[in-house]
């Protein structure tokens, strides 16, 4: 849940293609752990988006983010 949580919130990346990216890649855990170059070579994604994908990983820090989501009594899914 949580790498589902960190892929719907990339800026730039909406619901196509996230439907696109899970029927390449199998899973947002999958996604998670492309390296850039694993994600260029996947279809339907623009220069910006795999920047956005691989800016979101290195920048936002995912633990801690979906800490606080659980945390805040908010409902996760």
């Amino acid at each position: 849940m949580k790498y589902q949580y960190w892929l719907s919130n990339i800026p730039g990346v909406g619901c196509k293609t996230i439907h696109r990216l899970l029927g390449q890649a199998g899973s947002a855990e999958e996604i998670y752990f492309l390296k850039k170059e694993q994600l260029e070579k996947l279809s339907g994604l623009s220069d910006r988006q795999v920047h956005a994908i691989t800016d979101r990983k290195k920048n936002w820090n995912l633990e801690e983010k979906w800490h606080d989501k659980r945390t805040d009594g908010e409902r996760v899914w």
